[in-house]
């Protein structure tokens, strides 16, 4: 399994696949094949630094493997991974509709639709709405998405970035740093949530699966559940079949489980106990 930004060099080509960092799978995608007895290609990585930029130079140039054939230069290995990745589809400037794929985006997008698409937004880049089956991959930095509509997909939101609103079959995979998911509706899922971090609502079927840190969820309806709270974290109401699998520290449900707002509800860990007549 590669890291971000993955590729395999031969002698006359580097090849890279959007969306994939794994050497193993763009090997395999692009009908790679080792040589008897020799290496015919060469697993390379380019690393981000923090925060991430599009100054590629400024990137650190990795190999991937211990040997290599001897037709390879490390640098000039990295110049050609440069003057690739400046190649790829980017969103460096303000649009307004965006449809097609962008590897890399630091500037603001008013509306994602179609099965629109970009890897990784960074550097203060922002999303306004997201329709269909659009999808941001990763959101790093200052980066931010304001509405996920239709079954359109957040993959992992990092550090200070934020998502508005998750309606629909839309999902949140990740929240991390001092990331915040606003809203999440119909069938949505927010896999999980750390330090400072924190979800708003949860309804229909919606599934939080972890929240930790300070985090907080105020509300989870319908048969919705929350896989556990960590610290001083908080949920604020529980309805119908919800189900919160454990509370640890100081971590409270709000008007204890015997209150009236948590419905058929039970604690699998903690100081609390299954509770019936709420």
């Amino acid at each position: 399994m590669g890291n971000f930004f993955s590729a395999v060099m031969t002698k006359n080509k580097i090849y890279s696949e959007f969306g994939v960092n794994s050497h193993k799978d763009i090997i395999a995608i692009h009908g790679l094949r080792e040589g008897v007895g020799r290496t015919n290609f060469v697993l390379i990585e380019m690393l981000p630094p923090s925060p991430m930029h599009l100054r590629f130079d400024e990137w650190r140039f990795k190999v991937d493997q211990d040997i290599v054939p001897d037709w390879f230069d490390a640098t000039d290995a990295k110049a050609k991974m440069i003057r690739h990745m400046e190649s790829l589809p980017k969103i460096a400037e303000d649009i307004e509709v965006f449809a097609g794929r962008a590897y890399f985006c630091t500037a603001r997008v008013g509306r994602m639709v179609g099965s629109a698409a970009i890897s990784f937004a960074f550097d203060n880049a922002s999303v306004g709405e997201m329709y269909g089956n659009a999808s941001v991959d990763w959101m790093y930095d200052n980066a931010s998405v304001g509405w996920v509509f239709d079954n359109a997909r957040v993959g992992a939101v990092r550090d200070n970035a934020s998502v508005g609103g998750v309606y629909d079959n839309a999902s949140v995979d990740r929240v991390h740093g001092n990331a915040r998911v606003g809203a999440v509706y119909g069938n949505a899922r927010v896999g999980e949530m750390y330090d400072n971090a924190s979800v708003d609502r949860v309804y229909g079927n919606a599934r939080v699966g972890l929240v930790h840190g300070y985090a907080r969820v105020d509300r989870v309806y319908g048969n919705a559940r929350v896989g556990a709270v960590y610290g001083n974290a908080r949920v604020g109401e529980m309805y119908d079949n919800a189900r919160l699998g454990a509370m640890l520290g100081l971590a409270n449900l709000v008007n204890d489980m015997r209150a009236r707002n948590v419905r058929n509800a039970e604690i699998a860990a903690g100081r609390w106990a299954k509770k019936d007549g709420a």
